[in-house]
């Protein structure tokens, strides 16, 4: 199958699950900031890795939530892509965004000692 193909894959499963995070799950602990980072689809479309950004004080908790919502994600990728199976879906937690954060956070005290010490 063409990476072409797979790419439109990935960006339409992107698309459903992160509209079924945001309209379909209905848990008042889901709470913060959730984002669908990347989606990594296998070529034969069996199974799917999903990467979520959770930036909340309780990202944990959150995180199990929504891996037990698997089976809503599994429903709006059927309403919503046009794929003749729908893949299992392994959620992944991506810590990309934090990790940035904490860099952002050593480089803002890292140019203030250098200011200091000037």
């Amino acid at each position: 199958m063409g990476k072409f193909r797979i790419d439109r894959v990935n960006e339409e499963i992107k698309k459903a699950i992160s509209s079924c995070i945001q309209n379909d799950l209905r848990d008042s602990r889901i709470t913060g900031l959730i984002t669908v980072t990347r989606v990594d689809t296998a070529t034969d479309l069996k199974t799917v890795k999903v990467y979520l950004s959770v930036f909340d004080k309780n990202r944990n908790e959150i995180f199990e939530i929504l891996k037990k919502s698997v089976g809503k994600m599994k429903n709006s990728i059927a309403r919503n892509v046009k794929i003749r199976f729908i893949p299992e879906i392994d959620l992944k937690m991506d810590n990309s965004i934090e990790y940035s954060f904490h860099i952002d956070e050593i480089l803002k005290k890292t140019n203030k000692e250098d200011f200091n010490n000037d």
